[in-house]
């Protein structure tokens, strides 16, 4: 009887081992499962509970042995690995931490210095995050503000923006060299809604530069030395 009683409770949950999925990461962690075995019977063993259920993780089973020992200190007879008859086991569950996913690296190119409401920004890594004051913006974030709201930002080159409500801007390119000469650059799509800009040291600058602001269907030229637009539409600045 007690050996039905083993092996029914391990078919029950051989499910759980043979389709955990395969996961690359360089590190696990084990913690409590919600799986319990009821009761021991006499004849099992911890060595063959853990062949049975995490059969392929025998990397990992002395590991797995010392979590359950921990998780369930009443199960066993004190000092030893052996099981305690009658007594209930909970498993452990495999947690796999992914390896950290390689981003790419951002330009801080200004900062939220006014916020009225709610906004949002969407970096080159594909990552949102509420705007608040004095949240740094960086080169390629793309700006949106919710309805009756506004944001008004200072940019690294003292320019200043101030984006209106219900409104989307991506900062395309922003560089700044040390004089603010030719390879300076300040290019910033409107993809909807509407902005005011006050030029920064970029514009100011006697050397040539690109200081440009487009519009879906309106370019805008920002230059003193050299004229530059561009037409957008909203299937380019997603």
């Amino acid at each position: 009887m007690n050996r039905h009683i083993l092996y029914t409770l391990l078919l029950t949950l051989l499910p759980y081992a043979f389709f955990q999925p395969v996961v690359y990461a360089d590190s696990i962690e084990l913690v409590p499962s919600s799986r319990v075995i009821l009761k021991i019977s006499g004849e099992m063993t911890i060595d063959d509970i853990i062949r049975r259920i995490y059969p392929n993780e025998s990397d990992l089973w002395p590991q797995i042995k010392a979590r359950l020992i921990e998780t369930n200190p009443n199960s066993f007879v004190q000092y030893s690995e052996r099981l305690i008859p009658g007594m209930r086991l909970k498993l452990v569950d495999i947690k796999r931490i992914a390896e950290q996913e390689e981003l790419e690296p951002k330009i801080k190119v200004g900062y939220v210095a006014q916020l009225k409401g709610q906004a949002t920004t969407r970096d080159i890594n594909g990552r949102m995050q509420q705007l608040e004051i004095n949240t740094e913006i960086f080169e390629g974030d793309r700006l949106e503000t919710a309805m009756d709201s506004s944001l008004y930002l200072l940019m690294d080159d003292g320019a200043e923006v101030y984006l209106k409500a219900d409104s989307v801007l991506k900062i395309s390119k922003y560089k700044i060299t040390a004089d603010y000469g030719k390879e300076s650059s300040s290019i910033m799509d409107l993809i909807r809604g509407g902005l005011r800009k006050i030029t920064g040291s970029i514009g100011a600058s006697v050397s040539g530069y690109v200081n440009r602001m487009t519009v879906p269907g309106l370019p805008v030229a920002m230059t003193r030395t050299q004229s530059c637009t561009r037409w957008c539409s909203m299937g380019q600045l997603r």
